[in-house]
């Protein structure tokens, strides 16, 4: 059976993108059903996001997921920010 391969990747400053892949952590660690698996680090300046699906609408799910929870944390960067 084929995987579905998705990488997502985020430009910034070192400091928000380890906070964001922290955020990001716990949804790695343990992550809720079986959509697939995924893999978060920083290296070079980026976020990489890597998520492995054995289909597309588990491929679909993970993205959906992970695009929320990275808008969620990048939001609480910004509140923090402004205060």
């Amino acid at each position: 059976m084929r995987r579905v391969y998705v990488s997502l990747e985020l430009e910034g400053e070192e400091e928000k993108l380890e906070a964001l892949r922290g955020a990001l952590e716990p949804e790695v660690l343990s992550p809720p059903g079986e959509k697939g698996e995924a893999r978060v680090e920083v290296r070079g300046g980026r976020l990489v996001v890597e998520m492995w699906s054995d289909s597309i609408g588990g491929a679909r799910a993970l993205i959906n997921s992970y695009l929320y929870l990275l808008a969620s944390a990048m939001n609480s960067l910004e509140e923090v920010e402004r205060a």
